[in-house]
């Protein structure tokens, strides 16, 4: 199982950047975890579009979900050219407003993601918890072959979030703030580490990155709090397990 950062910056990317977006592989299952600006871009250096085999979205944030429209667009595109055979689903939370934008028929589908139910895409198990956000949102577990990824979403620390990273080969921790800044429903460097040495992770990626200050604080924050691997994330970074 590998996965790719493609974007990693919150609230905007910075100049040739992109915000959330996390490509993950195993055989011949691709899955795009969030969509964000820019995500759709940067995305081909790594994977044709055509080759896609889901989304999944972590909540409907636009800086998780701004390339969702140009996602579908390009769908229907390889369709029309017959370079792609299949529609293209869409997991996420099922909400009033945005889920029911995710169809785009016949190109894509949005799909209802249960927090209480595992989903198995291709060769890779997924299981999710919600998370302390100010807009419903969800982790991600996904194993495959006794390895497992968590991608926290966005989140402020929680135990139970700690629980459920219980063993993690990787967490991919938002990391949104610097030690003297307070913002509820997202995290500080040093709760990222707290999180990863509290599940007994093997390694730490800091992502969902502000686009100000030295990214270097966020790691020696964090780098106090746990022992082992810590990598500040950037576009291309690729994790195999």
């Amino acid at each position: 199982m590998k996965i790719t950062v493609i974007g990693y910056f919150g609230t905007y990317p910075k100049a040739g950047a992109a915000t959330s977006g996390y490509l993950l592989e195993e055989g011949k299952t691709k899955v795009l975890i969030d969509c964000g600006s820019g995500v759709i871009s940067s995305l081909q250096k790594y994977v044709d579009i055509k080759e896609l085999t889901a989304v999944i979205l972590t909540h409907y944030h636009a800086d998780h979900t701004a390339d969702i429209p140009i996602l579908q667009y390009s769908a229907m595109m390889l369709t029309k050219l017959n370079e792609r055979e299949h529609s293209l689903p869409i997991f996420a939370l099922r909400d009033k407003e945005n889920f029911k934008k995710l169809d785009y028929s016949p190109y894509c589908y949005g799909m209802e993601i249960n927090p209480y139910e595992n989903l198995i895409i291709g060769d890779i198990n997924f299981s999710f918890i919600e998370t302390k956000h100010s807009k419903r949102c969800i982790a991600i577990k996904a194993a495959s072959n006794n390895k497992s990824i968590i991608y926290t979403g966005d989140t402020e620390y929680f135990d139970e979030l700690a629980e459920f990273s219980k063993g993690s080969s990787v967490i991919i921790s938002e990391s949104s703030l610097y030690e003297d800044i307070e913002v509820p429903g997202h995290m500080k460097a040093s709760e990222a580490g707290l999180l990863a040495s509290n599940s007994k992770a093997q390694k730490l990626v800091l992502s969902h990155l502000p686009p100000y200050g030295n990214h270097e604080d966020l790691y020696e924050a964090a780098s106090k709090v746990f022992e082992n691997e810590i990598i500040l994330a950037y576009s291309g970074l690729s994790i195999l397990l």
